[in-house]
């Protein structure tokens, strides 16, 4: 079916086609094989994302139809893929997602991209492939080597991602920022130095009524014995109306009200003391989590960077596109890896198709142009 087409009446086929039965499309099988009957084509081809849904539905369309009928699968595609506990593809989140079109020629390869799929499922039920998967299942020496056709999608395609890559890098780095602000909220440097200076304050004030506490207790805790007898030989010897009585009388009854008004004074500033700890240490937990969330935001920023320093110039993504299509080329074998461009309308097609096909040309690389149909016309 992947043929050069030179006849005006027959110079396009639907290879590129999602069915009802993805959310994102709208096409109803019956009216995916009335689309084709009305242009003449001469196939119906089915590419759901990463599932075989709705494979049986469209075949028996085809064959009542008289059209033959090419399954495949838009399948996701990471050159790295892990794996949970429980055998399911584990998604790399800081890097970016592409999609490749496998079409199978016949049982054999509609079975290896059947194994595929299976193998490389994900929790949310879709496949997502790996260089790995692509090598095991389609590579030389597998029984779905030629026997499966791979066309490298669109927008979002294995080929269009890499040379997008800034701007997909942006994107990544927009989502892990807000995904880390709206986690941690905001974060302000004049709040946690208004909290430095809120404790320091604090503490200073702690340590001055820690030394009035202090001078307080030794006042409260004078002893007036040796004054007390001192006053009294005073008395005998001078009698109570002598001026030295008089005196050292005064003095003691004014340091002896002077430990008592200090004593009073001591749970209050015990109290004042403890209300002080409290509110020092209920800072220091607010600055803690503030140093927290800042050490939070400095270890994103870290990631940030270290995702934005692999951003390279144009003609090293160049070389990388050229790199990969000459390994998918080697996978899937020569003729049977298409390098896919389409026509929406959209702005980034006119920047992006352009380089893959000069790209695919300079490496002797077929073309396919299609479009991504999600809503037959």
């Amino acid at each position: 079916m992947f043929k050069k087409r030179i006849d005006e009446d027959n110079i396009y086929e639907e290879t590129h086609v999602h069915s009802k039965d993805q959310f994102e499309a709208d096409n109803p099988v019956k009216l995916v094989s009335k689309k084709i009957l009305e242009n003449k084509q001469d196939a119906m081809y089915l590419t759901q994302y990463g599932v075989a849904a709705m494979t049986w539905a469209f075949k028996n369309e085809a064959h009542d139809n008289g059209l033959k009928f090419v399954p495949g699968v838009e399948a996701f595609y990471q050159d790295e893929t892990l794996s949970y506990d429980n055998g399911l593809v584990k998604i790399d989140e800081t890097k970016p997602v592409s999609q490749i079109v496998l079409h199978a020629l016949n049982d054999d390869g509609w079975k290896a991209i059947s194994m595929a799929i299976s193998s490389s499922q994900s929790v949310d039920g879709k496949s997502y492939m790996s260089n790995e998967t692509l090598k095991k299942y389609f590579g030389a020496g597998s029984f779905g080597h030629q026997n499966v056709v791979a066309t490298t999608s669109g927008l979002k395609g294995i080929l269009a991602n890499i040379l997008k890559e800034q701007t997909i890098t942006e994107d990544i780095v927009k989502n892990i920022e807000e995904t880390s602000k709206k986690k941690l909220g905001n974060y302000s440097d004049v709040h946690n130095n208004r909290l430095k200076e809120q404790i320091a304050e604090l503490k200073s004030e702690l340590e001055e009524s820690k030394v009035r506490l202090k001078a307080v207790r030794k006042e409260a805790n004078a002893k007036f014995d040796k004054r007390i007898k001192l006053l009294e030989k005073i008395r005998q010897n001078q009698g109570e109306s002598s001026q030295a009585f008089i005196e050292s009388y005064a003095s003691l009854s004014e340091d002896r009200a002077k430990a008592k008004q200090a004593e009073a004074e001591i749970p209050e500033i015990t109290l004042k003391n403890k209300r002080l700890n409290t509110r020092i240490k209920a800072k220091e937990k607010e600055l803690n989590a503030f140093l927290s969330i800042k050490e939070a935001y400095n270890q994103t920023q870290l990631e940030v960077d270290g995702i934005r320093s692999k951003v390279v110039s144009s003609e090293v993504i160049e070389n990388k596109v050229k790199e990969k299509l000459l390994e998918l080329n080697s996978i899937f074998g020569k003729g049977y890896l298409f390098a896919e461009i389409q026509n929406h309308g959209h702005v980034d097609e006119s920047i992006i198709y352009p380089k893959i096909v000069k790209i695919a040309r300079s490496l002797n690389i077929p073309l396919i142009a299609t479009n991504d149909v999600h809503i037959f016309r």
